[in-house]
């Protein structure tokens, strides 16, 4: 009898539990930093850039995500800012990326290698003001991808970046 009770009050115990939802990642800090991406051509490559989350179809981080990859602004030499959006590399397709709650997403100039790259400061404008940025990219030959990626902590690596670009 009394496994009886201990095994109705652990089942009782056990029904007003109530799981715990599953914690949201914490956002990534930014590393801002620069290097000599190549000798040869005599290109500095300068960058403030954080890692992104794999993200679910409603627009969250999924649960228990990994990186998606690489989220960051940078300049080569004086040009730029230019945006990369994971490991975007599928020629001919361009990267988007849509910021908290806007209607529309913006296409980052970015066509995986077919041209150079083009600056995106309008993109980088919006991200001084966003807390999120929800982007879709695509990797050769696999096809798209999507990430989710916190932008707190933007605005301050935007300034250290302006700084370190110019000190050289």
């Amino acid at each position: 009898m009394r496994v009886f009770y201990s095994m109705l009050v652990g089942f009782m115990v056990a029904g007003c539990v109530q799981p715990q939802p599953p914690a949201q990642p914490e956002p990534h800090e930014w590393m801002v930093r620069c290097y000599m991406l190549s000798a040869v051509s005599n290109t500095r490559q300068c960058f403030a850039g954080t890692f992104g989350y794999n993200m679910s179809s409603d627009g969250q981080p999924q649960r228990g995500a990994t990186s998606a990859g690489p989220f960051q602004v940078y300049y080569l030499n004086d040009r730029g800012p230019y945006l990369m959006v994971g490991a975007h590399n599928f020629p001919g397709r361009r990267p988007e990326v849509r910021f908290d709650d806007d209607r529309n997403a913006r296409t980052v100039p970015n066509d995986g290698g077919v041209t150079d790259p083009r600056p995106a400061p309008q993109i980088v404008n919006r991200m001084l003001t966003a807390s999120v940025a929800r982007a879709s990219f695509s990797v050769w030959p696999h096809g798209t991808r999507s990430m989710f990626v916190y932008l707190d902590g933007f605005p301050e690596a935007w300034a250290e970046l302006q700084r370190i670009r110019r000190g050289r």
